[in-house]
């Protein structure tokens, strides 16, 4: 697979997406920085910034009505991402210092603290760890989470039993302290996936994390976002913090062996933008193209739809125009049983739903 010129989304007018607020908080005040189904009509929201009284929002009738969720304990202002085994969920904070994975065994009925902040700088050997991005669920109990911190070489830590205790594993990702990455993930193919942001390497693990191998992404500047679209088809996201510049969507057909652009935005914007999520089923794929954080009246995100397993995009322009404008950036995105799409948002603390198709 060559190395290909990117080319700007088609722009769609005729179809407007339908998307609506599940929640809805008031104006300006803040994000859902992460949002997952855990099954049986239950989603679970984590907010950008939030303490131990208000961690967590949890829908148990597909997203009708939201209350608050408490993990007693927990450091670390933003709550990012959710991993899930069965009946349990592990979930960490982070970019703000103190990082500390939460868990939950009730399907995030309630949460306490697997992971203090103070447990995991003597773990990886930090004195400041900032963050805990993207736990992953490898099968049988063992989960592998992914770790900001910039004074260690230690870039995942590892639990046998269930996200209960952790330890290091031998193998790590990245190219020494300074390098991160802001997701993991598994995809169906048993491939183990870690962006290195801000460069262009990717490292693969086909054997469960017992080694990794950097692969070059061609032209990338590597953030948050990851995918599995299917039948060996991957995709991942980038920034730029160039004044109005151009951010790039990548895409792999050989179970991310190698790697082309598929397709450039320019959203205008005089500060770092970047690609924040793409999730999807069957092909069906939504990419979240975003501005940097700033006053609520920079709204000028774009969604992104792709329906041939991301070879083409097409433009929806901002996804929602609500009481109080359009959106920011929406974070994370999910997909549920019955076919619907869920957005965590900035500004507004906004959640969407939007059929798949």
């Amino acid at each position: 697979m060559g190395v290909s010129s990117a080319v700007p989304p088609a722009v769609q007018h005729d179809r407007p997406l339908g998307a609506s607020a599940s929640y809805q908080g008031a104006q300006a005040s803040d994000a859902f920085s992460a949002i997952h189904y855990i099954g049986n009509d239950r989603i679970i929201a984590g907010k950008r910034s939030s303490g131990p009284n208000d961690r967590f929002l949890l829908s148990i009738d597909n997203g009708a009505s939201w209350a608050p969720v408490a993990c007693p304990g927990s450091s670390g202002a933003h709550t990012y991402f959710f991993g899930q085994n069965r009946g349990t969920l592990l979930a960490g904070t982070g970019d703000t210092g103190n990082a500390c994975i939460m868990r939950s065994v009730d399907k995030g009925s309630s949460w306490g603290v697997a992971l203090s902040a103070a447990q995991l700088g003597t773990l990886i050997g930090s004195s400041s760890p900032k963050a805990i991005f993207g736990t992953v669920h490898l099968g049988a109990g063992r989960w592998l989470a992914n770790v900001k911190a910039f004074d260690t070489t230690i870039k995942v830590i590892e639990s046998a039993d269930d996200g209960a205790t952790w330890t290091v594993p031998a193998a790590q990702p990245g190219q020494g302290a300074s390098a991160w990455a802001r997701q993991m993930i598994q995809t169906g193919d048993g491939v183990l996936l870690w962006p290195s942001c801000n460069t262009d390497q990717m490292y693969r693990s086909k054997d469960l994390g017992q080694s990794w191998k950097p692969v070059t992404v061609p032209g990338a500047a590597l953030f948050q976002p990851l995918c599995d679209a299917g039948h060996g088809v991957y995709l991942c996201g980038g920034l730029t913090t160039a004044p109005n510049g151009v951010i790039k969507l990548h895409r792999s057909h050989d179970q991310g062996r190698t790697w082309s652009s598929v397709a450039a935005v320019n959203l205008q914007r005089p500060t770092m933008t970047y690609w924040r999520d793409i999730t999807g089923v069957d092909g069906v794929l939504y990419a979240s193209a975003c501005c940097v954080e700033g006053t609520s009246n920079e709204r000028r995100m774009r969604l992104y739809r792709s329906a041939d397993y991301g070879k083409k995009w097409t433009s929806l322009g901002n996804p929602y125009i609500g009481p109080f404008g359009g959106m920011q950036a929406i974070y994370q995105m999910c997909v549920t049983d019955h076919g619907e799409v869920f957005a965590a948002c900035q500004p507004d603390s906004t959640i969407l739903r939007w059929p798949l198709r």
